[in-house]
């Protein structure tokens, strides 16, 4: 028989869990510490340590929870690129991620197939080759919401730092699309067996061609309805409706990972309906009341966001080898990070403290933690692992951005200027 809930505890972790992000929220405007630590302590706390919900419940939920959130932060991604920046900072940005991304696949990769043999994993035993590859894929992007809320602190201290915001918050809009779409074309890889063919690489492409139509054509045409009804009520939740459907027939026409393409392009779409409407040579642009979406798009994201932390913390397998894994793992990216961004900061000529920022602040977020449940969702050995992994790296990740916040706060700006 099914173990069951009862739905008096259900409202209460809801309203705890709305009440601890938006206390957490708060204090990280007026302390630094990221909101996601305190919602990722209160899952553990409620899950594991006291045991209070039950693992196995909650894991049930997975493949709902997990769609819900990857449609979310890839329309957010979207809707928040501006293509005339994008294509301004491309350069620049797209060259710091995609040398963060690969050297962390390739280093990241290497330190979990082979310490996996160390036996430091204890009786989850050595990994295999692709297992270790998802794990560096899962954990090499960075959180577009608390590096902004890091750099917010930064500039409130009075420090200028100019066009390094914008490209590592370019950086970290790109990166969790990356970081999904890679991890979802590994676990795809991975249930394939591992095996390549032409097939599989003919599926690829025709997933990834059918997302991108699909969101373009979606979004362009609820563009096109969005300009009508721009004064609707409800029009951000029909919006929100029409993002699942696409996602969904774009899963169904085009295979596994179209609907995460076509929620992309989708919020991308929405999000420069003037620039849209200027390369499809309309006489009158298409325009829509892009702030009062973003800001109902933040209230709903907030709550998935929050909850979905949470339901990490409820996740976790709770293992002293597991947590000795995941700090070396959070170390090696670490040092990738470090030398990729003094690597970038030497090519761009970057001054001392816009190089301190973009080589050491690289905090992890909602797209580790989504990307963790994948295995468990498509049936994968040791899924267990995952959720575990991801909540040390964003943990661990969150400290040392805060940390070294903190540090280069205790230095006024003035004396930097000098330094400089």
């Amino acid at each position: 028989m099914m173990d069951m809930i009862d739905p008096l505890s259900i409202l209460s972790l809801v309203s705890f869990t709305i009440i601890v992000g938006s206390v957490g929220h708060a204090l990280q405007e007026k302390t630094g510490i990221p909101d996601v630590l305190w919602l990722l302590l209160l899952g553990v706390v409620i899950g594991p340590v006291l045991g209070f919900y039950p693992h196995d419940i909650f894991m049930r939920l997975t493949p709902m929870m997990t769609c819900i959130a990857i449609a979310i932060i890839l329309f957010d991604a979207g809707l928040n690129i501006d293509l005339y920046k994008f294509i301004h900072e491309m350069p620049k940005s797209i060259s710091l991620a995609l040398l963060t991304f690969m050297l962390s696949l390739l280093f990241g990769s290497l330190y979990a197939y082979h310490v996996s043999r160390l036996g430091i994993m204890g009786d989850l035993g050595a990994l295999s080759s692709l297992e270790a590859l998802l794990l560096s894929s899962m954990a090499a992007g960075i959180s577009v919401v608390p590096l902004a809320g890091i750099l917010g602190r930064l500039e409130k201290k009075g420090f200028e730092l100019g066009e390094i915001k914008d490209v590592l918050i370019l950086e970290s809009v790109l990166t969790d699309p990356i970081c999904i779409i890679t991890s979802i074309m590994i676990v795809n890889f991975m249930v394939m067996g591992g095996k390549a063919s032409w097939l599989q690489t003919r599926s690829l492409l025709t997933t990834v061609s059918t997302g991108f139509l699909m969101g373009f054509v979606m979004g362009l045409i609820w563009l096109f309805i969005l300009n009508k009804i721009r004064e609707a009520r409800y029009d951000y939740l029909l919006t929100v409706a029409n993002l699942f459907a696409t996602y969904i027939i774009a899963e169904a026409f085009g295979g596994t990972g179209a609907g995460v393409i076509s929620a992309l392009i989708y919020g991308l779409v929405l999000g420069n309906s003037v620039s849209v409407s200027k390369m499809l040579n309309l006489e009158k642009p298409l325009n829509i009341n892009k702030e009062k979406l973003i800001e109902f798009h933040g209230e709903i994201a907030f709550l998935i966001r929050s909850f979905f932390f949470v339901f990490l913390g409820l996740a976790v397998y709770l293992s002293p080898y597991l947590c000795l894994f995941s700090t070396g793992l959070l170390f090696t990216l670490q040092a990738v990070r470090w030398f990729s961004g003094d690597l970038v900061s030497r090519a761009l000529k970057l001054g001392s403290l816009e190089s301190e920022i973009l080589k050491n602040i690289s905090p992890k977020g909602l797209a580790t933690a989504v990307v963790s449940f994948l295995p468990a969702i498509y049936g994968l050995p040791r899924a267990e692992i995952y959720p575990t992994i991801a909540l040390i790296v964003i943990l661990g990740g969150l400290l040392w951005s805060s940390l070294v916040t903190s540090i280069i706060c205790r230095t006024p700006p003035s004396v930097r200027c000098k330094e400089e």
